[in-house]
């Protein structure tokens, strides 16, 4: 799988352009992953419920963090498309490590 340059970024100015997006991809069943942020926990890199989505081609639209975990957040999109399964992913402090991300 090719890993995504990211110049494959559109940051969208409001939420309500991510689900327009989706919607528009849905109708011609494009093949899309949808990611939100479900709980911020220590740093504030993105605000509860922001919204990306990424295409298969790998085209990443969101609303989210401006870059800081970005690039990874794609690439994790493109393997759930990839793989046809949901996943959850934490960022940060995980209280099982030592800092990092948990998968």
């Amino acid at each position: 799988m090719k890993t995504p340059r990211p110049s494959d970024f559109i940051y969208a100015e409001h939420a309500s352009g991510i689900i327009a997006k989706g919607a528009m991809l849905a109708r011609v069943s494009q093949p899309l992953a949808l990611i939100t942020s479900l709980a911020i926990e220590g740093g504030r890199t993105l605000y509860v419920r922001s919204l990306a989505l990424v295409e298969e081609a790998g085209q990443m639209t969101c609303y989210l963090s401006n870059g800081c975990i970005d690039c990874n957040m794609q690439t994790q999109a493109l393997e759930v498309l990839q793989a046809g399964a949901k996943k959850l992913i934490r960022y940060g402090h995980s209280r099982n490590s030592q800092g990092g991300r948990a998968f």
